[in-house]
């Protein structure tokens, strides 16, 4: 009998976003309870990951969830965000 065991870690996953006063709000789970996460940003969702913007260093909080709140810029038409562990 073979058996196949995984010891990968799962990873954030983000599954909700909501704008609320000018702001954009994502959260999700599957984190490391007190782990720390970085948020970064780039209007240009192909450019090198070297090239993306630090916008917030935070910790995962009980059961690995995480909320982010960010300021919409209309002068920015879009901007995508990337959750990095360290």
């Amino acid at each position: 009998m073979i058996s196949i065991v995984s010891t990968a870690t799962p990873q954030p996953v983000i599954n909700n976003t909501v704008v609320s006063g000018g702001n954009l709000i994502f959260s999700g789970t599957n984190g490391t309870a007190s782990g720390t996460y970085y948020v970064l940003t780039s209007t240009d969702v192909a450019s090198p990951l070297g090239s993306w913007t630090p916008v917030l260093t935070n910790t995962f909080g009980p059961g690995g969830v995480f909320s982010v709140t960010n300021a919409i810029n209309p002068a920015t038409p879009k901007r995508f965000y990337l959750l990095k562990l360290p």
